[in-house]
């Protein structure tokens, strides 16, 4: 099976749609979408961005950024209340990329009837419609991408309105990564063999198990990235979990469970994570080691934590790929969302 990954044309015919387009693409829709220009006015100290699936990851990347690098606080709303703490000098941002996300305008309309401070990110759809006619300042991305694909135009856009808003100057770090972006995405893209291909190896060691992919909290979005990704793109199992909270539930279950579990533990390393974590994480990757369970560990060796971050997040989204080459099955279809969807639509 290991020849698949290497069998360009094999792949290219499995992948019909060329998700892997969509792949390669991060870094040039991350760098087109860092001029995007939004008018903001924000006074506060309290954002709240919603979204879901797919355009809630780039919420995820930056609330972490702004809460570690700031006197703000972010969260990122997955659901259709908005919490308590959300008040009239509240930033929200309603990310959808298709638009018609109904927890998304489900919540706009909450917010809207609150008076909250509102600004949007989509590729049109109903959102784009409601801020037109209400005058609510929105980014437009470009159309014609599945929305867990749109993450550079996405995490751009919603870093250009942070930035306006003087919350932290995020564009301007993602800026200066665009460049080394692209050429880390250079030894995972289809034409580096195996051998050589971090992305490709380790969709070798995760073919036919159930990936749990841990990390520290520096890098749990890009373990949460992991879990989507593996989800949508290779229709597989996965799931995810945080290092040390994991110590304290999951390593009952890896250690003392059925030995014929077919998960397998992921770790993502960090050289930028907190020291004493780093320890408390290459202990538990020795007791699941003692323990037969073969964790694989991909250690990430940048200066930044938001570099480290995007590095995780790109390894991720080429082994999803892989893995669904040695699956056998079209990484872009995702029609099980798409039915979900019509069904809710129709009844709620």
């Amino acid at each position: 099976m290991s020849s698949i990954l290497d069998n360009l044309e094999w792949m290219s015919e499995l992948d019909r749609e060329r998700m892997i387009d969509q792949i390669n693409g991060f870094p040039d829709h991350l760098s087109s979408s860092l001029c995007t220009e939004v008018d903001v006015e924000f006074t506060g100290k309290g954002i709240c961005l919603c979204g879901m699936g797919g355009s809630a990851i780039s919420g995820d990347i930056l609330a972490d950024c702004v809460i570690r690098e700031s006197e703000y606080h972010m969260s990122v709303l997955r659901g259709m209340e908005l919490p308590g703490w959300v008040d009239k000098e509240t930033l929200l941002i309603a990310v959808s990329y298709s638009g018609n996300t109904k927890e998304v305008l489900t919540v706009l309309d909450t917010a809207q009837s609150k008076g909250l401070n509102i600004v949007a990110v989509t590729s049109g759809g109903r959102l784009m419609e409601i801020c037109e006619e209400e005058g609510i300042p929105y980014a437009m991305v470009p159309t014609g991408f599945q929305p867990r694909a749109a993450l550079g135009y996405l995490l751009g856009s919603t870093a250009c309105i942070l930035e306006t808003a003087g919350v932290i100057p995020i564009a301007s770090n993602l800026t200066h990564l665009v460049d080394p972006l692209k050429k880390f995405q250079e030894i995972l893209v289809p034409e580096v063999p195996i051998e050589e291909n971090l992305a490709k190896r380790t969709a070798l060691d995760l073919e036919g198990v159930v990936p749990v992919v841990y990390s520290a909290s520096e890098l749990s979005p890009a373990a949460l990235r992991w879990h989507t990704q593996i989800n949508e793109n290779s229709k597989m199992m996965a799931f995810t979990g945080e290092v040390p909270e994991c110590n304290h539930n999951h390593i009952v279950g890896w250690m003392e469970g059925s030995m014929d579990t077919f998960c397998r533990p992921v770790f993502l390393r960090s050289r930028t994570d907190n020291p004493s974590i780093k320890e408390i994480m290459s202990v538990t990757i020795d007791v699941l080691k003692e323990g037969g369970k073969s964790p694989v560990v991909l250690d990430f060796n940048e200066e930044t934590k938001i570099h480290n971050l995007m590095a995780a997040i790109m390894v991720g989204d080429f082994v999803s790929y892989y893995l669904a080459m040695l699956n056998g099955v079209d990484p872009l279809p995702v029609e099980s969302i798409q039915d979900l969807k019509r069904r809710m639509s129709s009844s709620i």
